[in-house]
């Protein structure tokens, strides 16, 4: 479950890092061009990057409690 968390936590970084830097790529274009058509379709068409940014968070605040769980689990073997 540890591993899995860890795999799904770090392809939301990736996918929210690529996401976001496309996005802004797009509205600095759009900016430069004064299109302002562009800018706002583009913040359109990735408004999925805020909630997979909410997800990946929620993941990683979950994460810290398995990890305490885990190392209560070693602290009580050893006694």
């Amino acid at each position: 479950m540890k591993k899995f968390m860890e795999y799904l936590i770090i392809m939301g970084f990736v996918v929210f890092f690529i996401g976001g830097l496309i996005l802004v790529c797009i509205q600095i274009v759009g900016l430069i061009g004064f299109n302002q058509a562009l800018v706002v379709a583009a913040r359109k068409y990735f408004s999925w990057i805020f909630p997979l940014t909410g997800l990946t968070g929620l993941l990683c605040w979950l994460y810290s409690y398995l990890k305490e769980g885990e190392e209560q689990k070693h602290e009580d073997l050893s006694n």
